[in-house]
């Protein structure tokens, strides 16, 4: 079960008073979910995104037929924000890697939050600009990673690292040139 203790132990709402913390657990739906769960599937249009409050989640990105393991997620994380601003279809899948709890918003519980006026509204939004913040600075770090790994032996580029890459750029409608 998710209560205010358990946000305000999360370093990503720190930042967050008490009564705010009440109210996201009144916006969003606290969900159990089951270790194996997918919340997130690829390419599916996205209606929501995640608070991972407890447990663990694991994204996956296809390659070819294949899907590859691209992040795990710890609690605090916030995945599938996008969704909540322009609808895209998903960049990856995205399944529990331990029961977890999550609390899920959707495009309308955000629409609401927006319309209230509430500073909960802005810290929101702020979070999801930091958190495709994150997303973005990690994407740049596997770049640099990789360029340096081909570089010093151009046959072998890492695929866990450029799915890491893909996955981040996909979910902010950027490609690599050439592509």
């Amino acid at each position: 079960m998710i209560t205010v203790q358990t946000l305000r132990a999360l370093p990503s709402l720190a930042r967050f008073t008490a009564d705010e913390l009440a109210v996201l657990l009144t916006v969003a739906t606290p969900k159990p979910v089951a270790r194996g769960e997918v919340l997130f599937r690829e390419n599916e249009p996205g209606r929501s995104c995640i608070l991972l409050a407890e447990g663990e989640l694991q994204v996956f990105k296809i390659l070819g037929v294949k899907q590859h393991p691209v992040a795990l997620l710890k609690p605090g994380a916030l995945v599938g924000q996008l969704a909540l601003v322009d609808r895209a279809p998903r960049s990856a899948t995205v399944r529990a890697g331990t029961d977890a709890w999550v609390l899920e918003f959707t495009r309308d519980d955000f629409d609401r939050l927006l319309a209230s006026r509430s500073p909960l509204a802005l810290r929101f939004q702020e979070q999801i600009a930091v958190a495709g913040a994150r997303q973005l600075r990690t994407s740049t770090a596997q770049l640099a990673r990789i360029v340096e790994h081909t570089h010093a032996t151009p046959a072998l580029v890492p695929v866990d690292q450029i799915t890491t890459m893909r996955v981040s750029l996909d979910e902010w409608g950027l490609a690599v040139e050439g592509e």
